[in-house]
């Protein structure tokens, strides 16, 4: 007869799991819920738990890994203290808001579980708010694994922080579950955050690249930041709206994996783009056809740029008016440049070199290419009255290595001047040139044929 020995505290677990049961709040609750059995839990449309404890959360799961998912459908709230906190345990499916989460001077949905997993995804289709200055986000995932994706579909408010914070551990170590999301990091809907929108941080690995759809905004600081060590594999792609002090940044030893490519808008009052020294992108830049990007270019890690949309070189004052708004700024680029036909590039002019030299200059410490009929728009600040006719503006673009270029298009929007373009020595310069006054085309024989009969005709009738 076979005998089979179990464990007191395996028996202790079954038990445990056993006892768990799919629990539901279909009423108004107004004290904290902890669920510390197991149980997983949906709140429905008609249910809510709204609480005012400044040290508790309104919804807490603790003690024993959760048997199923989290579903809110109804209103999760406190006004002293986190919204709801999963914490040191596993779920054994997804968490899922439909309806809101909201807290009060703390995460309004924190997922801190310790090298423990998710076994499904993290997703919001409804509301997500964390109010108050506490450094707070409105999801924060901390030290485990996710196996599905995190996902934003809904709205996402931080007054006080980031939108959604990733965090691994900084033993340096990316293989311990510690803030490892083996999908992707996904927004289709909308993050308002005073700090950052998405926050990568301290050794966390998202092996499914980084995708934006939706709107990303930041008051005060970078839009997404990619920081400390951070690993990204399968690249990062922005088809919606990034708009902030700062667009991208990549910093702290982190890698991108796949390239970046942009077919929206990345819309910055400072930098587009930083990546700083260190950091290691694997693939190219690529600023697709209809793609934006406005903003310092500080790019000190090797890499490949590619413009085939409108690429701004300057700090932006109104995001609503990239071509004619922002002020000059210098941009850097380690690696190589290439604009494709149909490219544009954006620069700002007030000052030449004889008065200040105010104005953007794209330097690029490698290779430069202009393919043919691309366009360089010239932004021309304070009407031009900083600027007289011979006005030499040296070094719009400059290549350390080889500057090739054939047909460069030269648009402005000053009513006074225009600009010649001129290659010297790896270098692009621009020369203040009289307003040109476009020919009136040619007329056929048949044009004009039909004109002297006009003519004759109006004679005609004036003689009568």
């Amino acid at each position: 007869m076979r005998q089979t020995i179990v464990a007191a505290g395996a028996l202790l677990a079954l038990a445990s799991m056993a006892q768990a049961v799919a629990r539901t709040i279909d009423t108004a609750e107004t004290t904290p819920v902890t669920i510390s059995n197991g149980d997983s839990l949906t709140v429905t449309q008609s249910g809510s738990v709204i609480t005012s404890s400044t040290s508790t959360p309104s919804i807490t799961f603790d003690d024993t890994d959760v048997s199923g998912a989290i579903q809110i459908d109804g209103v999760v709230e406190s006004t002293g203290d986190k919204g709801m906190e999963v914490d040191d345990v596993s779920v054994d499916g997804s968490i899922i808001i439909n309806g809101s989460v909201t807290g009060t001077d703390e995460d309004a949905v924190d997922v801190d579980i310790n090298q423990e997993a998710v076994n499904g995804s993290i997703i919001n289709n409804g509301s997500i708010t964390s109010s108050g200055n506490n450094n707070e986000s409105g999801i924060e995932f901390d030290s485990g694994l996710v196996k599905g994706d995190l996902i934003n579909n809904g709205t996402i408010t931080s007054a006080g922080d980031n939108g959604i914070t990733v965090y691994g551990d900084d033993d340096d170590n990316l293989s311990d579950n510690e803030g490892i999301i083996e999908g992707s990091l996904i927004n289709t809907g909308t993050i308002n955050a005073e700090g950052e929108a998405f926050d990568i941080d301290d050794n966390a690995w998202i092996k499914g690249g980084i995708e934006n759809s939706g709107s990303l905004n930041s008051e005060t600081a970078v839009v997404v930041e990619i920081d400390e060590e951070t690993r990204i594999d399968n690249g990062l792609l922005n088809s919606g709206t990034i708009e902030g002090i700062d667009g991208i940044e990549l910093r702290g030893d982190s890698s991108l994996n796949g390239g970046l490519v942009n077919s929206g808008k990345i819309l910055a009052q400072d930098r587009a783009l930083r990546l700083d020294s260190g950091t290691t992108v694997d693939g190219v830049i690529q600023n697709q056809s209809g793609g934006i990007m406005a903003g310092r270019l500080a790019i000190d890690t090797t890499v490949e740029l590619v413009n085939s949309g409108q690429l701004y070189i300057k700090e932006l004052t109104d995001a609503q008016a990239v071509a004619d708004t922002g002020s000059p700024a210098e941009s850097e680029i380690e690696g190589t440049y290439t604009q494709s036909t149909g490219g544009l590039l954006g620069v700002a002019v007030d000052t030449p070199e004889t008065a200040g030299s105010t104005y953007s200059a794209l330097q690029v410490r490698g290779d430069v290419t202009l393919e043919p009929n691309t366009t360089l728009q010239i932004d021309v600040k304070n009407n031009a009255q900083n600027l007289a006719l011979g006005d030499r503006i040296s070094d719009i673009i400059t290549a350390t290595g080889a500057l090739n270029a054939s047909t460069l298009r030269v648009r402005d929007n000053s009513a006074a001047y225009d600009f010649n373009a001129e290659i010297n020595e790896g270098r692009i310069e621009l020369l203040v040139v009289e307003q040109r006054i476009e020919p009136i085309p040619a007329l056929s024989g048949y044009a004009l044929l039909l004109l002297s009969g006009l003519i004759s005709l109006l004679g005609f009738r004036a003689m009568k």
